[in-house]
């Protein structure tokens, strides 16, 4: 059995047109901004799968997105057989509805439905007003109930369904806020209270446990004898009591033993209660104690695991091992994970097929966003997630670009460069912008189509060698651009639609010549010379070039050498088949400018933006063609 399906409508900051989540795998990731309303679908959630019946809950006005229309919660699970039906409390006739023949005549498992609706003003619920109206009221027309239904197969109703729902899916929700002293309270009215107490009473050390407490009492009593005496002596005299005595526990229950129950944590020889060590690994120790209590006694069913920001308060390795452990326990059998998270660490190497992101339309509703199982745009080993791919899904846009020095760059230069209004800067992370490296010219194509899938906006910034090839071929189909027109028209054109061509080269030839003559140590006016100088390549030639030199200018040599003096021949001819063909100039190539500047400074690409980008902002105003590139990009 899997959960597949949530819907939810008009509840908190979701719309009533509503949203819909489906779970490819066991394990789904929600990321977005603060506020996008990530915690209300896991509210949502809680309602049709928590402690208390669905039917009776007490739902605020304040949770109507409308207050005209009603909530909606539905959800779906799939791949209920006759065995797991049964597992779940139904009857032999209701698992049979739960079977469809395909066309191969072959059975199928069918799905369960859980629907909760509760209108405006519903009478449902345990405070429910059930007085009569009096003979002077006019009769008040009949609201609608709040109501939750269970439906086999979408067709049959199940009417007593609050023994299935519980059997169907064991729901717990780490919340953000893991306050140890709630979370961890040995009362009876707490998932880890519930799990202790059904251990004990289990436990063959029960009745070994009610006799200690036995023995304790009565050693409790013989020490405080005299006093208990007093006591009854004063209490007779003034009530009808027989005596007074001292007990360890009401009833001799082991189970009144866990109200002192509390968790100590032990490391470097030091022995400290849970509350006096640090918050991260307080929160760690929560979320694998519910984890513990989730699994506890469900043999039947799914296991629903819903964690708030499980990265709050451990440092990037913590956060990486607890996303490991929260997917191994959405790879077993019967368990499924949700999680919410603002966190790289968290997502890293998760598909991101299997990430929704959730953040709000035009008319400020939650709306959820996710890449299409069937998307091929990009590898396997493309789709897992890294940190930079990561922030993407945060941002209200994003900037794709060819290479690392763009990224190093530009958002340095950002917050230098005033928008167009002249009012504030461009900072691109007070604009919820990222900047993300495609690794080439060709590569736009399938992370456009990922961005448009999550309702990103998007920018393009790339060398001008990109119009003069087809890397941007499918844009200009797209945009209706005529690739035979005029290259600055073509130019113009892209422009219009999110695609900046740059003018002249690459984004480093855009560098000052002094930033990169104070980098290199020269004078300005050797920057072009040296940069030139870099520019050409001496390839070595390949071995197919050499050895045709070598045959076809030492033929006769080589016949008639004796063999022991052809390895110091070979030599000597391929030092100067090597020469021949350099002369040539036929392996002779030029780098283009970001190669030729990392090969004459000696230093990666992005390390020479940092320090280009340092300079401007140190002694210049941002050039102005740069200037004029990131308020494009940024607003």
């Amino acid at each position: 059995m899997k959960l597949t399906r949530v819907s939810i409508k008009n509840y908190k900051s979701i719309s009533p047109e509503g949203i819909e989540i489906r779970f490819r795998e066991r394990f789904i990731g929600l990321v977005g901004k603060n506020n996008a309303g990530k915690s209300n679908v896991l509210d949502a959630i809680s309602l049709l799968f928590g402690q208390k019946n669905p039917r009776y809950l007490q739902i605020e006005s304040s949770a109507f997105n409308d207050p005209a229309s009603p909530i909606d919660i539905e959800a779906e699970i799939e791949g209920v057989d006759f065995g797991a039906g049964k597992s779940i409390g139904l009857s032999d006739k209701q698992c049979h509805m739960l079977t469809k023949v395909d066309k191969k005549g072959e059975k199928v498992p069918e799905h369960i439905t859980l629907r909760l609706r509760v209108p405006p003003g519903a009478i449902g619920g345990e405070e429910a007003n059930e007085s009569e109206p009096s003979a002077t009221e006019e009769p008040a027309q009949e609201e609608e109930k709040q109501t939750f239904a269970l439906y086999l197969a979408n067709n049959h109703e199940v009417k007593r369904n609050e023994d299935i729902r519980k059997a169907l899916v064991k729901y717990l929700l780490v919340p953000p806020l893991r306050a140890h002293s709630d979370i961890l309270s040995p009362s009876a009215w707490t998932p880890y209270g519930r799990m202790l107490r059904d251990i004990l009473a289990e436990s063959a050390e029960a009745e070994d446990l009610r006799q200690f407490i036995r023995d304790a009492t009565n050693k409790l009593r013989n020490v405080l004898k005299t006093e208990a005496e007093t006591l009854s002596q004063s209490a007779q005299t003034t009530a009808y009591v027989d005596s007074v005595d001292f007990q360890l526990t009401r009833e001799g229950d082991p189970a009144e033993l866990l109200r002192n129950l509390s968790l100590s944590i032990q490391y470097g020889g030091r022995s400290e209660d849970i509350s006096d060590i640090g918050t991260g690994t307080q929160s760690a120790v929560i979320i694998g104690i519910l984890e513990l209590c989730l699994r506890h006694r469900h043999r039947r069913g799914i296991r629903l695991f819903a964690v708030e920001e499980p990265e709050l308060f451990l440092h990037p390795h913590a956060q990486r091992h607890v996303a490991m452990l929260l997917r191994r326990i959405a790879d077993e059998e019967g368990s499924q994970v949700i999680l919410t998270t603002h966190s790289p660490s968290v997502l890293s190497d998760l598909d991101i097929i299997d990430v929704v992101r959730v953040d709000r339309d035009t008319s400020k509703a939650t709306r959820c966003s996710r890449v299409p199982d069937d998307f091929t745009g990009l590898s396997q080993a493309e789709r897992l997630l890294g940190p930079e791919a990561c922030e993407m899904l945060f941002a209200d846009r994003v900037v794709l670009v060819e290479g690392p020095s763009e990224v190093e760059l530009l958002p340095r230069l950002a917050p230098h460069v005033k928008t167009k209004a002249g009012d504030r800067n461009c900072d691109f992370d007070r604009l919820n912008v990222s900047i993300f490296s495609v690794g080439g010219k060709t590569h736009f194509s399938p992370y456009v189509e990922l961005l448009e899938s999550l309702n990103i906006e998007w920018r393009i910034i790339c060398d001008s060698d990109a119009l003069s090839g087809s890397a941007l071929d499918g844009f200009k189909k797209r945009f209706g651009i005529n690739t035979s027109e005029d290259i600055e028209k073509q130019r113009e054109a892209l422009l219009r639609h999110g695609i900046a061509v740059l003018g002249h080269g690459e984004i480093e030839d855009y560098y000052p010549h002094e930033a990169l003559a104070v980098i290199a140590g020269c004078l300005v006016t050797d920057v072009s010379k040296e940069i030139e100088r870099h520019r050409i390549i001496l390839d070595m030639p390949t071995s197919l070039e050499i050895v045709r030199a070598v045959v076809m200018d030492n033929t006769e040599a080589i016949t008639y050498t004796k063999k022991e003096r052809l390895p110091k021949l070979a030599e000597v001819w391929h030092s100067q088949a090597v020469e021949k063909i350099r002369s040539g100039g036929s392996v002779e190539r030029r780098r283009k400018t970001s190669d030729a500047v990392a090969e004459w400074l000696k230093r990666p690409k992005p390390a020479i933006a940092q320090e280009v980008a340092r300079w401007i902002v140190a002694h210049w105003e941002v050039p102005e063609r740069l200037a004029r590139l990131i308020q494009w990009a940024a607003t």
